[in-house]
């Protein structure tokens, strides 16, 4: 997706929706990004899971899910690169993301030689892995009861006294 200026676009054309009343919509990030001046602007959405199962002879010793949903923005200004990224997106926190990319590319002129990105056509590609079941909707307590099971069949055997088991399920 393009706008006006040939140099702002995103990775995604993706409108995100958290929650209920939250929307996202990337396109709002390249306007204020261009507002402010930015030569070039590049949106990457993130949604980010990873669920963790750990037993330990036997007990439970860990079920978590850390779940992170934000925006990152590269942008180039006079020639210096600049990034920031929230997972505040509010308006106020997308203004100030792109505050905080701009001013990385400032900070960047004062350690760094200025350059231009190359012209280079643009090229879109895409990979889809085939998958049966999405394993992050697969019902936590049966995910327990499988390590589990591994973890108490691993201490089967009258040498090992103890064993550790885990299962690491990781989305982004």
């Amino acid at each position: 997706l393009t706008l006006p200026n040939p140099h702002l676009f995103l990775n995604s054309s993706v409108v995100l929706r958290w929650g209920r009343t939250l929307f996202l919509d990337p396109r709002e990030v390249l306007r204020i990004a261009e507002a402010r001046g930015v030569s070039f602007a590049e949106v990457r959405l993130q949604d980010y899971v990873y669920e963790l199962v750990v037993y330990d002879s036997g007990s439970l010793r860990e079920y978590s899910v850390e779940r992170r949903k934000g925006v990152g923005l590269r942008v180039w200004v006079k020639g210096y690169p600049g990034y920031a990224f929230t997972c505040d997106i509010t308006r106020r926190g997308i203004e100030e993301l792109v505050e905080r990319a701009i001013s990385s590319a400032r900070a960047a002129s004062h350690f760094s030689t200025a350059s231009r990105l190359a012209e280079r056509p643009t090229m879109k590609e895409a990979y889809r892995v085939s998958i049966r079941e999405d394993p992050i909707a697969v019902d936590p307590e049966e995910k327990i009861l499988i390590v589990r099971e591994v973890n108490r069949s691993s201490m089967g055997k009258s040498e090992i006294k103890s064993a550790v088991t885990s299962l690491g399920i990781e989305k982004d």
